[in-house]
This record gives structure tokens, sequence and C-alpha cells, in this order.
């Protein structure tokens, strides 16, 4: 039975362990590979099972603290033997942990038992990455699936942070379509942790939109679930400066809001659903905000979101009720950042109706509301003799308010994995608004 004495050699070990794990194997270490009366039986370092139950392994890891004859024994004590003894496993892993690159061993061992789905890795040789990459490629074989913002923390809090390129690992995962239906939400979050990650969410999203999102996305949120197609097309086209591309994309979003059902996906059509009336009276407005703003206000989709607030404004049921205050608010944040003045007027109109709204409320608007069961004081402060300013002074007010640094796309990918964000996303979709 193989010691290691070398830190090295040890932690390579505990890593390759917790990687069995994520990856939903049974890992026994030290497993025997011989039955013998006397003495200790001869073993291997790491052993992946598919279940506890197996009798033996599916992938085999020995890992060397250092290049030395000795090594030679460690693949000759699994494939000597019958099958009838020991079955071979799908793959044996040879692991160096310092050195090798100039010995001959890995050129005569690779030489003897490649054929048998055998291969060394020289660690301190950038072997890190490649290692990964090909364990992941004979999971692939087996399984479908992978946790990646797992695989993420793994690899970013373990021996393997000096060995590997995270990247460059959960890419290639993604390349091979394990657990396709969590790869945009696991990118999106795994993007708010490493900004890295955003160029790879949105060649993702790219791909995936011309299969029209045809996927069922495992994102566990309402807006990850209901809404994720057109926060996915205002990220492309916000991070973009061709022309094209965003026309092509913004022609996508305003054919997916007017032209994949049998009405408009946003629109005023209450009492079709209690959830429905709750989400475009106290959340659409918020959410037209935030896709408008992440464009970075590109693209002719805007104008035409913009409009639905005008057709929620002008809706009989809604025309002089304090309900339509949250969409005023947006709209009169929208159409001045826009320079829609005509839009503009029709939102200062509405929220001049409400003499006793304090002016703080149209500056700093409320995350959201619901139309059930509230009433004005629940979401408002009262002053008195309301004064909605020009469009231009209102401009320099809020620019004043809201213009500062932040990571636009944050807040979209924000939304779609966290539920308890809406109760407080208004500060950071005006801030993208105006910044």
């Amino acid at each position: 039975m193989s010691q290691h004495k070398l830190p090295l050699g040890k932690e390579l070990i505990e890593g390759i362990v917790k990687l069995g794990e994520i990856l939903g194997y049974h890992i026994e270490k030290e497993f025997p590979v011989d039955k013998i009366k006397y003495g200790e039986p001869p073993a291997v370092d790491i052993a992946w099972f598919a279940t506890k139950n197996n009798k033996f392994p599916l992938f085999i890891f020995e890992v060397e603290s250092k290049s030395t004859n000795s090594m030679t024994k460690n693949p000759l004590k699994v494939f000597s033997k019958e099958s009838k003894e020991f079955e071979k496993p799908l793959f044996f892993f040879h692991i160096i942990a310092k050195g090798g690159k100039d010995s001959s061993n890995k050129k005569d061992l690779e030489a003897q038992y490649g054929k048998n789905n055998y291969k060394i890795y020289l660690i301190s040789e950038d072997n890190g990455t490649l290692l990964i990459n090909d364990i992941i490629g004979q999971h692939a074989r087996i399984k479908c699936d992978i946790d990646y913002i797992s695989l993420y923390e793994i690899l970013n809090d373990s021996i393997w942070k000096n060995y590997t390129n995270y990247q460059d690992i959960l890419n290639h995962a993604s390349v091979m379509k394990l657990s396709k239906s969590d790869i945009l939400p696991s990118f999106s979050l795994l993007s708010i942790k490493d900004k890295t990650f955003f160029s790879n969410l949105i060649e993702h999203i790219k791909t995936e939109s011309n299969n029209n999102f045809t996927t069922e996305y495992n994102f566990n949120t309402y807006l990850g679930s209901q809404w994720f197609t057109p926060v996915f097309y205002v990220l492309i086209i916000g991070f973009t400066t061709d022309e094209k591309t965003i026309e092509y994309f913004s022609n996508r979003l305003m054919s997916w809001q007017s032209e994949s059902s049998y009405m408009p996906q946003i629109t005023p059509a209450f009492g079709l659903s209690r959830d429905y009336d709750e989400f475009i009276i106290g959340l659409a407005p918020q959410f037209i905000t935030l896709c408008i703003a992440t464009a970075n206000k590109q693209g002719e989709f805007c104008r035409e979101l913009a409009l639905v607030l005008i057709q929620i404004l002008k809706d009989k049921r809604i025309k002089a009720h304090w309900f339509g205050i949250n969409s005023a608010i947006y709209l009169l944040h929208i159409s001045a950042r826009l320079k829609m003045n005509d839009e503009f007027l029709i939102a200062k109109e509405y929220l001049n109706q409400f003499e006793n709204l304090s002016f703080d409320n149209i500056l700093n608007p409320i995350s959201g509301i619901s139309i059930f069961e509230s009433e004005f004081s629940d979401y408002f402060q009262e002053s008195s003799n309301l004064i909605i300013p020009r469009m231009a002074e209102f401009e320099d007010i809020a620019k004043k308010q809201f213009f500062k640094n932040i990571q636009t796309y944050l807040p979209a990918l924000k939304a779609l994995t966290d539920d308890s964000y809406m109760n407080y996303w208004a500060d950071d979709i005006l801030t993208i608004l105006w910044s």
C-alpha cells in the first residue's frame, strides 16, 4: 500500500475524492484489488463506484507524490489480473504530483497500458485542467448530469485552484451538454459570482436562441421560469455595439411580445388570472424598465415595451385608480431617459391626479405592489401640492440621484435566479437605467 508523504500527493487524493462526490459516485480510498492470505493486499489509492453495492469500480486513480521507478507497479496490479478476478475499470487515471517530465516511465507506461484506457497526468506540468476535463469526459460516458455550481466551488476551494483553469473546465462540461437544462441557470449564477463567465453565458444564450429556447430550463424562480426569454434577448443587446445584432435581437424580442401567443405577452388583459393581474400592475413596470436598462437603451423594442405602460394607464379599470401609479412612475423615468416627450407628459398627467402623492415616491419608486387587500397608504407616502418638473429638469434630478458605476448585467441575472431580489430591485433597476 503506497504511502503519500508529500503534502501535494495527499491534497490531490482529497481533491479527487471531493470531485467524485460532487459527480455522484461512491468513493473508496485504498481499495484492495486482490485477496491474499497474509499481509496487506495491494490497493489502489481511490476507486469511484456507480453505487456502494458495486463490486468493481468504474474509475481508478493512482496518485504518485513524485515520479519514481516503483510507480510502474501500480497499473500492473490492476491490468495483470484476469477479468474474473478483477474487472477492468472504464478508465485508469495515473497522476504524478511532482516531476516526471524527463522520465521515461511516462512514455513506457502509456505505451504498455494506453490501449487499456490508461493515461498519466503530470500535475506540475499544467496537466490539472486536462485531467479534470478527461474525468468529465469519462463521466459523460455513463451519466449526463453535472452540478456546475458545486464543480465551480470545488475548483476554487481546494488543491485544484492552483493547478486548473476552472473556466475552461466548466465550459468543457457545458459544451458536452451535461445537465443541459441547468446550463443557462448555472452560468447565470456563475456570472454573478465571477464576471469572467458572462461572455460564456452570452454565447450559450445565442446558441439556445437559435433553437427558440425550447429547452426546459431549471430556473427555480418566478421570473426565471416565466419571463426568461426577453431577459436573455436584452442581455445580448446590451452587450454589443453591432447594429445588425441589436436590430436582429430587438426584432426577436418584439416578435416574442406580439406574435408568440394569441395575445401580447405583456398586456393589460385583466381578468385572465390573479397572478397575471398582479404581475401587470405590480411587477411589469419594473420588469419592462429592467429590460430597457439592461439593453443599454438600445433597440426599437424599448419604445414598444414603454407603450405597454401607456396601455395600462389608459385601461378603463386603471385610468383613475391608484393601481396605475406604479406604471406611471416607471414610464416617467423611461420616457425621460429615452427623451420621449409625449410619453413623459402622459405619465406626468396621470400622476398629477394624485396631488397627495410624494415626489420622493416618484424619484425613488417602490420595487412592486400587490393589488389585493392593499391601499394607497401601504405603498406611497402622502404629501401635498405634488409638482413634477419638466422632462429636462427631471432628467437632471434623476441622473444626480442614480448615476454610478455598476455591472449592468447583474440586476437581470439576480432577477432570474433569486425571487427575493424583486423585493429590493428598484434602486438597481433605475441605477442601470440612468447610468
